[in-house]
């Protein structure tokens, strides 16, 4: 018998201390983890804008238990055609640091940064802003935002896999509160007293964004609406006509002696089609080719068929440098447009950034029955 008590007490011993290995393991695994173990958590925001609005979405360095020395990070957006990325800049945790972009495409954008000596960002930051990543948007619509982390080096000099929370972004229409005149008695958007309201987004002067914007929403609820307000051509309607007058109202106001506009049109042959209703004209015009965004460079062209066919042009923007030379030719796919009636063509060079210098935009739009349409504007980059 006392053979057997001894047996049961030595088991229970054993038990006992299996159980208090296991809870030292398990509270001393917490402690460690609370201690340094914790991954960085990094959070890409999401946010909702409106076609043609720039906005910042943030890349938030939300913890850093162990600090942070250089990272190699990677954000696209899923549906480029929603939203475009534009551009990404270091975000103010990373004042003072190296900072690079290493490749960058409408969907996705590759950048890096490096901390020397003191600069580092300390162990236990949290809520530093790490990049601001500069989108557009395109269309209605929402994306998925993603992020890839190639490098994630602490202040210990380990490369660490930090946690994720990835972002969306929703594009929306254009809201009437861009466009709200209020009592109509506020004369903010008027800038030159003459009843009509020039500055379209409000920021108090009146620039090729502020076309760019009418052009894709003359149709606005508010616009129609108080149309007077808004008819700069003075026909009594509100429409792309009006778009193309305030380019003039630009160009009136603020000459440029490097930009020079002009409209010519060359007729190649005389390759005119005949129906049984007879011979028909086939012919158009390029409104307007402004300038609406320097990086990436984007060139917005204006074009008219002014025949009494529906036609289905395509065409090219080339780039030439002072000696003439094409030095870049972005193509534009061929689209439809009725009689009399106007289309907005976007243009962006996807391509490295021009030098300084003075070039030439020259935009061509080809009705592919015999006529071409050319205008051009010289423009420099500094």
């Amino acid at each position: 018998m006392d053979h057997y008590q001894a047996v049961l007490t030595y088991r229970n011993i054993m038990i006992s201390c299996l159980i208090f290995l296991m809870l030292l393991f398990t509270f001393g695994l917490r402690a460690l983890t609370e201690v340094g173990g914790e991954a960085p958590l990094v959070r890409l925001e999401s946010k909702q804008i409106e076609v043609s609005e720039e906005a910042i979405l943030r890349l938030i360095l939300v913890s850093a238990p162990r600090g942070l020395r250089r990272y190699d990070i990677t954000v696209s957006v899923s549906d480029s055609s929603i939203a475009r990325i534009c551009s990404a800049a270091k975000g103010a945790a990373m004042d003072g640091l190296l900072f690079q972009v290493l490749e960058q495409t409408e969907k996705a954008i590759e950048f890096r940064a490096l901390s020397l000596f003191e600069t580092r960002v300390l162990p236990g930051t949290q809520n530093a802003a790490l990049a601001d990543i500069r989108m557009v948007g395109l269309k209605e619509g929402q994306t998925q935002m993603d992020v890839k982390v190639s490098e994630f080096v602490d202040d210990e000099n380990l490369n660490v896999t930090p946690d994720i929370e990835l972002g969306r972004l929703k594009v929306v229409a254009t809201s009437t509160g861009l466009f709200a005149i209020g009592d109509l008695a506020n004369a903010r958007r008027d800038l030159d007293d003459d009843g009509l309201y020039e500055d379209i987004n409000g920021d108090g002067k009146l620039t090729p964004e502020d076309v760019f914007l009418f052009a894709f929403n003359f149709d606005n609820e508010v616009i129609q609406m108080h149309g007077e307000y808004f008819d700069f051509d003075g026909d009594g309607d509100v429409d792309f006509d009006d778009a193309a007058t305030l380019t003039r109202l630009i160009e009136e106001d603020h000459p440029q002696k490097e930009e020079v506009l002009f409209t010519r049109t060359i007729r190649l042959g005389s390759q005119i089609p005949e129906t049984s209703a007879g011979t028909e004209r086939v012919d158009g015009r390029i409104t307007g080719l402004n300038l609406v965004c320097a990086q990436p460079l984007t060139v917005a062209i204006e074009f008219e068929n002014t025949s009494d066919v529906m036609l289905r042009p395509d065409g090219r923007l080339e780039f030439r440098d002072i000696t003439g030379e094409t030095i870049r030719s972005i193509p534009i796919e061929a689209f439809s447009i009725f009689p009399g009636k106007k289309r907005l063509l976007n243009c962006i060079d996807e391509g490295a950034e021009l030098l300084p210098g003075t070039y030439l935009a020259l935009g061509i739009i080809d009705s592919r029955d015999g006529v071409v349409i050319a205008a051009q504007r010289m423009f420099e980059v500094r």
